[in-house]
């Protein structure tokens, strides 16, 4: 009987991505792939021979494979059969040459040897993969704590590292991380934290963000915050800027962020912050508007904020012009 099939797509540049077959009997890429790939594509510079280990559908090492940090073919090795044919139609797919073994940890790969070796092997404790969502037909034996087959990967690695190799391991808060690190600093000289990501729950492609953005002392003298709140602070940012702090925690690998900038806030402040968390912000619309007649009565209260530049605006034939600005924003930091 057939498994049930689905595909899935990494983007890794705005030109580049690799698109795999995913299959109901084999351990589908998780938030943790896409930490491994965004992480090791950044830290990798000089090209090598690379071992994806524990592959699964292949993600991870196709991923890095097509994003240029591959001198040789792909080599990726894991203990379920159905993986191991999974990979090798999925390398086909993508164009891209792969050696494929079927085994356990390094039991393929005896006297071989690899400038990176990618460790993508499950680490959560056994009792939480029994309840979760990600090992519905595919087995978890971590132990307990889900240190065992980690500690395990790491143990073996420097008989298959090259001179100057590195290898790649992700720790999930979901195992004892004490336990792995205390390991990982007993056979390597060097253990260095190169990412970290929180999760959770939910993700989207497209978050739009709607929540108001004005000055707290502009929304009190408004007609539109008669019978309803708004928490924005003094300069109306607190709101948007911790929708945009959070934001990349929510966002599936290529989502983006939509949000409006209100000039009855501070806008400088919240593109600083928008930059400070993404690497792409654009500005995609842009709409002027005229304040309400009845609140040229608190003109005061207006140029007060203006000069301590939480709001901007301009006054012209006779009108008090204020603007929204609507942004994206993505490829989270």
């Amino acid at each position: 009987m057939m498994a049930n099939r689905e595909t899935y797509t990494y983007s890794i540049d705005e030109n580049n991505h690799i698109m795999v077959d995913l299959d109901s009997k084999v351990f589908k890429p998780t938030g943790t792939s896409e930490a491994l790939i965004e992480s090791i594509l950044k830290y990798i510079t000089k090209p090598g021979k690379i071992l994806d280990l524990g592959c699964g559908s292949g993600v991870v090492g196709l991923a890095l494979n097509k994003g240029g940090k591959a001198t040789t073919r792909l080599y990726a090795s894991d203990v379920s059969n159905d993986a191991v044919v999974l990979l090798k139609k999925n390398a086909l797919k993508n164009n891209i040459e792969c050696e494929v073994r079927e085994g356990s940890i390094y039991e393929p790969w005896s006297g071989e040897k690899f400038d990176y070796i990618v460790d993508d092997i499950s680490g959560i404790s056994q009792e939480i993969a029994t309840i979760s969502p990600w090992f519905k037909k595919t087995s978890c034996e971590a132990g307990v704590d889900g240190t065992s087959l980690v500690s395990e990967a790491i143990t073996g690695a420097p008989l298959h590292l090259s001179q100057g190799g590195i290898f790649f391991f992700p720790v999930l808060s979901l195992s004892n991380v004490k336990k792995i690190i205390t390991h990982a600093h007993s056979v390597f000289n060097n253990v260095e934290k190169i990412h970290s990501q929180t999760w959770s729950g939910e993700k989207f492609d497209y978050i739009v963000d709607d929540i108001s953005g004005i000055s707290q002392e502009i929304a009190t003298i408004s007609p539109w915050f008669k019978k309803t709140s708004c928490e924005a602070g003094v300069d109306g940012t607190s709101l948007v800027s911790e929708a945009i702090t959070g934001a990349p925690l929510h966002l599936s690998q290529g989502g983006k962020f939509f949000f409006p900038v209100l000039s009855l806030s501070n806008v400088k402040k919240i593109i600083t912050h928008a930059h400070s968390v993404f690497n792409n912000v654009e500005k995609i619309h842009s709409q002027t508007w005229a304040l309400p007649d009845d609140m040229k009565k608190h003109i005061h209260t207006l140029e007060e904020l203006k000069k301590k530049e939480y709001v901007s605006y301009e006054e012209k034939f006779g009108l008090i012009l204020w603007s929204t600005e609507i942004f994206v924003a993505y490829n989270p930091r």
